[in-house]
């Protein structure tokens, strides 16, 4: 019954058809029958949330080879389609930035060095007899305990700024027609 509305042209229909297929309800989990329904949603009716799923599954490479540029491609054409998909791709297009970099990043030894810079880690080159003694260390104005610092530390105001910093941009766009 779903397919007959589907193919009389119900976008919803279409996108529920789309949504069974990627989550397995009531058939088997079929990526590439999920892809077509969303196609055919987005392509022929312009369906921001079938866009909006293209790009996730072109991001995670779910039923297609990963492919970043083509994800960030559907994001932005279901952000431009309706206004309502604005923040949900702004969301999904940061996430994606965050991709971006890691991809760039993940096959350098840029990370290990990053890590190394946090740390204060030394280079074994560097590494003095003089850089073997054990200070006391000077407490400093802040009194942080760098060795004792859990991931929460750095990630909680990372994440503070990002929501506050979308917050800004979200309140500072003009109205769209």
């Amino acid at each position: 019954m779903l397919q007959r509305s589907a193919n009389q042209g119900s976008v919803q229909s279409r996108l529920k058809l789309g949504d069974y297929h990627y989550y397995g309800l009531g058939t088997v989990q079929d990526f590439g029958e999920a892809i077509r329904h969303y196609r055919v949603a987005a392509d022929t009716q312009r369906n921001a949330q079938a866009m909006f799923n293209l790009g996730y599954m072109h991001q995670m490479g779910l039923g297609y080879k990963r492919d970043l540029h083509l994800a960030k491609r559907y994001f932005d054409m279901a952000r431009d389609s309706t206004e309502d998909a604005y923040a949900p791709t702004l969301l999904a297009l940061s996430k994606l930035g965050l991709d971006f970099l890691v991809e760039g990043w993940k096959d350098s030894n840029y990370w290990v060095l990053l890590w190394r810079w946090v740390m204060g880690i030394e280079e074994p080159e560097k590494i003095t007899t003089k850089s073997l003694v054990k200070e006391e260390p000077k407490p400093s104005f802040f009194a942080i305990s760098w060795e004792n610092a859990d991931l929460e530390f750095f990630l909680i105001p990372i994440l503070v700024g990002a929501l506050l910093f979308m917050a800004v941009i979200l309140r500072n766009q003009p109205p769209r027609h």
